[in-house]
């Protein structure tokens, strides 16, 4: 090879070196096709609580963190913790919401879970001295 075709050989090289640092390789970012709730439904008494879990869906191993929240009506004390544990009021007056899971990564993907809401069960009461069972 002569010392010109060498140079151009060269800045050729030079060339494709300074694309490569200037133009940034494209890394797929994690797309959210989807996210699920477990259990899609749940029956909870007052005063209890009851844990959900989120599901992220999508390519490229999309982070898994939600935020939680409740849609319906609700009384102030019934609330959604960061992990996903529902507790209801024990003044609770509605008797059905939704729980709801949004991704952060894409906040137009979430997943719902629907609540009920029931009275706890009252439990049978036998007086020591009488024998008589009351609720």
């Amino acid at each position: 090879m002569n010392s010109k075709a060498m140079r151009s050989c060269i800045r050729i090289f030079t060339i494709i070196a300074m694309l490569d640092f200037l133009m940034p390789t494209v890394v797929n970012a994690a797309g959210v096709t989807s996210v699920t709730v477990d259990p899609v439904t749940a029956s909870v008494e007052k005063g209890g609580t009851k844990k959900f879990v989120a599901t992220v869906n999508g390519d490229n191993n999309p982070s898994q963190d939600v935020t939680w929240g409740i849609e319906g009506e609700h009384v102030d004390g019934t609330s959604i913790s960061t992990d996903g544990t529902l507790t209801v009021s024990s003044h609770e007056t509605a008797t059905s919401f939704t729980v709801t899971a949004t991704s952060t990564v894409d906040t137009s993907k979430s997943g719902t879970a629907a609540v009920t809401v029931t009275a706890p069960e009252e439990e049978e009461y036998v007086a020591p001295d009488t024998g008589v069972k009351t609720a």
